[in-house]
This record gives structure tokens, sequence and C-alpha cells, in this order.
């Protein structure tokens, strides 16, 4: 079962129905700092794939070492034994748990930005490229282009309904898109108003789309504010979290809900916690419906934020992994000041990652998606 709606990228991790026969399996894709070297659709040593089944303590590279990592999916039905991996060299298959791989794409694929897998009919892939999106519907042996409707080539996310795996959606430079009739992109209503310009105009330049539940979907990107679907991703409008007018764009955002039980009254409670990334850090948000909590805080010490993933279980416990374009990954524990609303001391919890002996730090990273994985 994949629990991700992500890089972006969010996970509802409920401990007290899977701890004991599955873990959660996080994925980093990472770009290391090009060298003069470096061939066309390339990087430095250790760019590529990573993986961590401890919540992000340790990480172990898979695969290549040396090719740019944009995104990746996984066949949940396998227990992550097939992969998928978008790559400035095309799509990258592996079926043996990542310590093999093999490029399925031709000479027309460079730049793929996403890949992802339609779990119903597993052979059926979409990606996202710098030349258009493309399907294939026989695990890549054939490819069909899906240029049609759109304005501007460059996309960077494609998201399959969890809900109805027919309903395809794509972020572009141009906006959001919803894949009409098959082979047919249709523009959607994503609308922001500028207080300070008094005006409102149609949001560009989308950089992450997730689905959070079956009407509820997020974007972010081309303005201050996240942008917020509740009709199934029909339309698009801004929502209540984000900066403010005049403040950094987004990058990425995600989000993760749980609902637990107070012990001292025993009253149900509804948590959600959003991360928000953009260039000059990134801005944790979060809700209560029993203590009406809302607060939140911006980390600007971190430059230039990529991706994020939240994990929150029923006890409230918050742990947010970030991923950056130079500094690598770094994770915080979210806990005491989600029980306690609290912003002091707040820095000082940030840490980053290692992968082994081997820090993460100079990496550019692109996506971090968890799964759960069976034991």
């Amino acid at each position: 079962m994949k629990i991700v709606a992500s890089l972006a990228l969010l996970l509802l991790w409920n401990s007290s129905t899977f701890a004991q026969h599955s873990h959660i399996r996080i994925y980093a894709t990472a770009i290391a700092n090009d060298s003069a070297g470096a061939f066309m659709g390339g990087s430095s040593n250790g760019s590529g794939l990573y993986q961590s089944d401890d919540t992000g303590k340790t990480w172990r590279h898979l695969g290549w070492n040396n090719i740019k990592a944009y995104s990746m999916d996984e066949v949940q039905s396998s227990n992550g034994r097939i992969l998928y991996l978008a790559t400035g060299l095309g799509v990258l298959r592996s079926t043996d748990y990542g310590e093999h791989w093999k490029v399925i794409t031709d000479w027309r694929f460079a730049e793929v930005m996403d890949v992802v897998v339609n779990q119903k009919k597993p052979d059926e892939i979409y990606i996202a490229s710098a030349h258009g999106p493309w399907r294939t519907r026989d695990a890549g042996a054939t490819w069909q282009p899906l240029f049609m409707g759109l304005q501007v080539p460059y996309c960077s996310r494609v998201v399959i309904d969890t809900v109805v795996p027919d309903h395809v959606m794509l972020a572009s430079e141009d906006g959001i898109y919803s894949l009409q009739r098959d082979t047919v992109w249709k523009r959607l209503s994503a609308y922001i108003y500028s207080p300070s310009r008094g005006l409102t105009s149609q949001v560009q330049a989308i950089r992450s789309l997730e689905q959070i539940s079956a009407q509820h979907w997020i974007a972010a990107g081309g303005c201050q504010k996240i942008l917020e679907s509740y009709d199934s991703g029909m339309t698009f409008n801004a929502g209540q979290y984000g900066g403010k007018d005049g403040t950094e764009s987004l990058w990425c955002a995600c989000e993760s809900s749980t609902i637990s039980k107070k012990a001292s009254t025993g009253r149900i409670d509804n948590w959600s916690v959003v991360l928000l990334g953009e260039a000059g850090g990134y801005r944790m948000e979060w809700s209560s419906s029993v203590d009406l909590v809302w607060d939140g805080y911006l980390i600007d010490s971190i430059r230039h934020v990529h991706a994020c993933l939240a994990l929150l279980d029923t006890s409230i416990n918050c742990v947010s992994l970030v991923g950056t374009l130079g500094d690598g990954v770094l994770t915080r524990n979210e806990a005491e000041s989600l029980r306690l609303s609290r912003l002091e001391h707040m820095s000082s919890r940030s840490r980053r990652l290692l992968v082994g002996e081997q820090s993460l730090a100079g990496r550019e990273i692109w996506t971090l998606k968890a799964y759960l994985i069976a034991e």
C-alpha cells in the first residue's frame, strides 16, 4: 500500500495499525554538484536514488551513482521490488529492489522529471519531462506522446488519481492540466488574488501537485499561497496556508492528517500538518480541531527547499524531512512543538542526515517519497 501523495509529499502514518507487520520506506532522489566532466544526463558521483528504512536516520544508495535522478515510483504490489526512476537519461527500471537497472526509453527522452505507475494497471506508466508528457501501457516497450492541448511542453509532475485511475493530472509551467478523452489535456482554473496589485490572475509555473483525498488536491508554485481544490481537481484557488503577499513563491507542499483521541477527555481530535518549501526556507503549519490550535513557523536558515515529507501518527508524533537544493536532506522531530504549540528553540533541532558515513550535504534533493513495506 502506498501512503504517499508527494515530491512532493505526504504520508498518513498510523503506527497502531501497521507497525507490527510493516515499516515505512523513504526514497530520496538526488543530484550531486555537476563536474566539468559530467556527461549529458549525468551528474557527479553520489547522485541517484537513496533508500531509508529507519525514517531517515541512515540511507543506502541504490544503483547508478552518477545519474541525475529527479523522481521515482514503485509497483506497490511488488513490495518494493519493482522500481522506476525518472532521470536525465530517461526512465530506468529495476526488478530486484534497486540492485540492477535498465533504461526503458529511447533517444527521444531526456530530462524526465517525474514518473508514476497506475497501481491498478502496473504496466501503465506516465512520465513528465522537459519535452512533454508520455505514456506506456506495456511497461515501457512502447511509448505514446501526450502533447495535445498543452501550450508549453515543460512539465514537472504527473499524478494519477488514486480513486479514479483514469483521472490524470499534470503540473506544468503553464498551470495545471487534466487529461481528457484519454489523449487531450485541458487547462484547469487556478487563480490567486494579489492584494498589493489588486489583481486576480491565473497561476503558472506549478512545481508540485498532490492528491490528499478523493476530493482534496493541493498544488504549489508560482505564488505565495498553497493552491487547493475540493472538487476532485476541477478548480484550484488560494488556500489558507502559505506566506503573505510579496514573500517567496512556494516550491513544494505536502499535507498529512491523522485522528487521535485526547487521553484527558477522550475527545476525538483531527490534526493536520502542512509543510511548505520556498527559496528562503520552509514553513510548517498545523491545526487541531479540539484545541483549535493554529500555529506555524518559518525556518529561514535552510535555503532552496525543493521537497518535503511529513510523517504524522495517531499519538501526534511528527517527523518532517526537507530536501534542499545543495544542503541535502534535513530532518526534525516536531512532536514537542505540536503538543505545546511553542516556537522557541526550533532551529537548534535541525540536523543534517547521514548516509552511512557519508552526508548528503552538497546534493540537490528533488523528491522525497514514502511507502509501506510488508515485513
